[in-house]
């Protein structure tokens, strides 16, 4: 496919189908932050382990997702954004099928990191891809729309979460979330148009310092103090991530 520049270019039609494409990967990864949360409580019979192993699954969620943005963000300003957000599916799709057949809360934490880690590419760079497709104006009508939708996520993705674990069981959560990923990734791939910054401002030593941070918090689970040191990892990569911060924004601020 040829690069987006001008939304002229694009067909109404085709412009619809790339946005339900990207909001519909950025809703997915907003269900899957609140859809199991319904199954916690009852998480600590089912896999036998303690209340606070279960919670550190909802902790490596969000420190994955909170890290990731910053990463996938400078990302998005370096490379084409459509291969971005198509590799990160790659990932959060079989994250996703991880946390499905995951037994022991260890294993689910690790497998809630990597979900989390892949979910937030889409929240990254909805802004940047949607933009292109209007004029300023109806970009900015577009862009708060989807934040309302946005916002609505969080409240009915429990509800949602509460029913299909009445009914099939936590792991059924992470199915819901594997059975639409699919084609969404799919669509991904052959809806939306490559996407390039016309002009980069991000140096490429931030992503490599947090993907060097996620790599400690990749090691840690399997050392001997388990969930324990994944969680100090988790704070090592959140102080990595705030020093390259500061590096993201002086390239953003500079022509």
């Amino acid at each position: 496919m040829s690069q987006l520049d001008t939304s002229p270019q694009v067909s109404p039609t085709t412009r619809l189908a790339i946005i339900v494409t990207i909001v519909a990967a950025n809703m997915l990864a907003l269900a899957a932050t609140d859809l199991y949360l319904p199954s916690v409580p009852y998480l600590p019979e089912i896999l036998g382990t303690s209340i606070e192993a279960v919670q550190f699954t909802l902790v490596t969620f969000s420190a994955g997702f909170a890290i990731s943005q910053i990463l996938f963000g400078a990302a998005g300003d370096l490379w084409n954004r459509r291969w971005v957000l198509v590799g990160s599916l790659f990932v959060f799709v079989p994250a996703s099928l991880w946390c499905a057949v995951s037994g022991t809360a260890e294993s689910l934490a690790l497998a809630r990191f990597a979900q989390g880690f892949s979910a937030s590419a889409s929240a990254a760079l909805t802004v940047p891809m949607i933009k292109p497709l209007f004029d300023e104006a109806r970009a900015v009508h577009a862009i708060s729309v989807i934040g309302g939708i946005d916002a609505i996520i969080p409240a009915f993705a429990p509800i949602l979460g509460a029913w299909i674990f009445s009914q099939f069981g936590w792991e059924a959560n992470f199915w819901v979330i594997v059975i639409a990923g699919v084609p969404l990734f799919i669509a991904a791939v052959m809806v939306v148009p490559d996407n390039r910054p016309e002009s980069p401002h991000t140096s490429i030593w931030p992503v490599l310092m947090g993907l060097s941070a996620v790599g400690t918090g990749a090691v840690a689970p399997f050392l001997d103090d388990g969930v324990w040191s994944a969680g100090a990892a988790m704070l090592i990569m959140s102080i990595a991530a705030l020093a390259v911060l500061p590096l993201i924004k002086e390239k953003a601020g500079s022509p």
